[in-house]
C-alpha cells in the first residue's frame, strides 16, 4: 500500500500525466478510470504499474494524482508497445488535428466501425484541455488580469467550467447573444484569477496539484511569475458588472482587458 505522496510510482504516474515530453522518452502512457484499465485487461494489456484507491494506493494521494474532474479510482500504466497495432483492413488517417475532442471523437467512431487510426505528428494531446486551462491562469496571473469570462452553449461544457470554478456571472442562468460568436445566446461565466489558488485549495480539487504543483516547462509563458498585488474581496454582484462593462461587443478572437483586468476567452 502507496502511503506516501514521494513514493517513486506516483512521481512517474504525475510525469506521465503531465508531460508528453516524458511519455514520449518512456514509452509509457497513464490512464484514468476503472472502464480504461478493464477495456486494457480485456484486450490483454499488461500494466506495468497498476493504482487502486484503497488497494494499492491511499485513496487521497490517488485523488490527488488524478487530473480528472471527479478522481479516478483507478490509474494503470502501460507500455506504448503493448499496444495493439494494424490488423484491420480500413484505417482512418488523421492529419495534425488539433483538437483532442475531435480526435477522441473520431477514435471512438473508427473503433466502433472496426477501423484502427493513425495519427500523424501534431495531433492533438489528450491533455491539451487541461494544459490551456493552466496556460491561461499562468497568463493572467503574470499580467494581473483578474477574471476570465467564458461563454458556452452547450450544459455539458457548462459542467466542465463549473467543476474547474467558473461560476455563472447572472444569477438566474440567462443566456446572452455574443457578437464575436455570431450574436448567438451563450451561458456567461467567470473565474476568479486572483482566488483560483485558495478556492481550489481548501477544498484539496483534484487538479490542484496540476495546476499549482507540478512543473510543466512546456507550457511555461514567462522565465518569471510576478505575483499580484493585493486586492480587496469581490465585492456582491461583481461578476455580474463584469459582462455589463464588456456588453455584447467583443470583436472576434479579441482578447479583453478593461479597467476591471478582465480577459474574455471563449
Amino acid at each position: 500500500m502507496i502511503t506516501s505522496r514521494d513514493n517513486e510510482t506516483l512521481k512517474l504516474v504525475r510525469k506521465l500525466l503531465g508531460q508528453r515530453k516524458h511519455r514520449e522518452e518512456t514509452g509509457l502512457f497513464a490512464v484514468e478510470g476503472e472502464d480504461l484499465v478493464a477495456a486494457a485487461r480485456e484486450a490483454g494489456i499488461q500494466p506495468v504499474h497498476l493504482l487502486v484507491a484503497g488497494e494499492t494506493v491511499e485513496a487521497e494521494l490517488l485523488a490527488r494524482v488524478s487530473t480528472l474532474p471527479h478522481p479516478a479510482r483507478a490509474i494503470g500504466v502501460y507500455r506504448r508497445a503493448d499496444l495493439a497495432a494494424g490488423g484491420r483492413d480500413t484505417c482512418l488517417a488523421l492529419w495534425r488535428l488539433a483538437d483532442p475532442g475531435n480526435v477522441g471523437t473520431l477514435v471512438r467512431t473508427a473503433d466502433a466501425f472496426g477501423a484502427c487510426v493513425a495519427l500523424s505528428d501534431g495531433c492533438a494531446d489528450p491533455l491539451v484541455k487541461l494544459s490551456l486551462m493552466k496556460a491561461s491562469y499562468l497568463f493572467c496571473m503574470a499580467t494581473q488580469i483578474r477574471w476570465m469570462v467564458i461563454g458556452a452553449r452547450n450544459e455539458a461544457l457548462v459542467r466542465q467550467y463549473r467543476m474547474l470554478g467558473f461560476k455563472d456571472v447572472f444569477d438566474d442562468g440567462r443566456m446572452v447573444p455574443l457578437r464575436h460568436a455570431g450574436r448567438l445566446d451563450h451561458r456567461v461565466l467567470a473565474f476568479n484569477v486572483t482566488a483560483a489558488e485558495r478556492m481550489w485549495r481548501e477544498p484539496r480539487h483534484p487538479l490542484y496539484e496540476f495546476i499549482f504543483e507540478t512543473s510543466h516547462p512546456d507550457i511555461q509563458l514567462f522565465s518569471t511569475q510576478p505575483a499580484l498585488p493585493k486586492r480587496e474581496p469581490a465585492r456582491p454582484g461583481e461578476r455580474a458588472s463584469i459582462l455589463d462593462r464588456f456588453g455584447s461587443g467583443v470583436a472576434a478572437g479579441q482578447t479583453v482587458r478593461m479597467s476591471s483586468r478582465s480577459a474574455l476567452v471563449n
